[in-house]
């Protein structure tokens, strides 16, 4: 019988000491940064008054949209660095600034160099903008005839 006792409990310590096995199944997602700008220019934009200049004119605005968590900037260029320039003789020009949103008149660089326009802070959240582009033109009073013009580039950076 003392046998018999001996063997229940080794049948009850094996039970008692069973395997388990667990392993970790890791659940993520990625949100790629999404960073745009869309200009759209008014008419005005296009029909500057080059003999006269113009002070403050409202030519464009804005729509910007930034997921970076901690915000971003906006910069800006130009292909003639900030000269409407006559199309048919380029040694013509006038210069001209450029106000976007609240930052300032500031003369955008040639391109290969950009000047910072505005920086807006993250907020844990997507953001969605718009601003105003408005432009002063140095007047021109004895300019030639043709057309005047600069390509301006604005570019939405994350931070």
């Amino acid at each position: 019988m003392k046998n018999l006792i001996i063997l229940f409990g080794l049948v009850l310590s094996v039970k008692a000491f069973s395997a388990t096995d667990s392993d970790d199944l890791l659940l993520s997602g990625t949100v790629q940064e999404v960073t745009s700008i869309t200009v759209t220019g008014n008419a005005s934009a296009t029909s500057l008054d080059i003999v006269n200049g113009e002070n403050g004119t409202q030519v464009a605005s804005a729509a910007e949209q930034s997921n970076s968590a901690n915000g971003y900037k906006i910069k800006m260029h130009s292909v003639n660095g900030g000269f409407l320039t006559n199309n048919t003789n380029s040694n013509v020009k006038t210069s001209y600034q450029i106000n976007y949103g609240s930052s300032g008149y500031k003369t955008p660089p040639a391109t290969g160099n950009t000047v910072d326009m505005i920086t807006v802070s993250g907020t844990g959240q997507k953001i969605t903008n718009s601003r105003n582009i408005q432009v002063n033109v140095s007047a021109l009073p004895n300019a030639i005839a043709g057309t005047y013009s600069d390509t301006v580039t604005f570019t939405i950076e994350g931070l």
